[in-house]
């Protein structure tokens, strides 16, 4: 496929996109984080074959927000490897401003920045992450999807990879 239509195959875990606020996605996620780990021990390989969204640092964050429109509310989706589809009240958009446009940019706005002052007792507190992964609402899901979890959901080591590319050392 890849050869024919010159274009390239997604594989996602798809355990983002089926929250039911178990505990069991977790552990799903970190099943995936191993399989990732695997596949970068060739480092060149695995830059030069995967196209890893969770490293490009304009993917689903700045200036960007993705929603989902359930039973007639609005509701941010945060991505971790994909976009979630989470239906409950932190992550509904209050419809009390003067446009849709307005009302998803407070609520996103309200979110990134509350997870990053909530942030100092977790992990994600003296990551370099941080800036991106609030933009993509990833705190948020650690603290009312996996149970105010602390240490990452995410495969930083093969985040890392991209770093002199993406990041440039420093993603702030």
């Amino acid at each position: 496929i890849r050869l024919k239509y010159h274009t390239v195959i997604e594989v996602l875990p798809s355990v983002v996109r089926s929250f039911n606020n178990g505990s069991k996605h977790g552990d799903k996620l970190f099943e995936w984080n191993d399989m990732l780990s695997r596949m970068a021990t060739d480092n060149k390989r695995f830059k030069e074959r995967f196209h890893f969204l969770q490293g490009d640092l304009s993917h689903k964050a700045f200036n960007y927000s993705v929603v989902s429109v359930y039973q007639g509310k609005i509701y941010m989706s945060p991505f971790i490897y994909e976009n979630a589809q989470l239906h409950t009240e932190d992550f509904l958009v209050d419809l009390n401003h003067n446009t849709i446009y307005e009302s998803i940019l407070n609520k996103k706005n309200t979110v990134v920045n509350s997870q990053i002052e909530n942030s100092l007792d977790k992990e994600c507190g003296s990551c370099k992450y941080l800036n991106i992964c609030a933009n993509r609402m990833v705190p948020l899901i650690m603290d009312k999807v996996f149970d105010n979890r602390k240490e990452c959901i995410l495969n930083k080591s093969v985040i890392e990879l991209f770093d002199n590319e993406v990041y440039h050392g420093n993603s702030y």
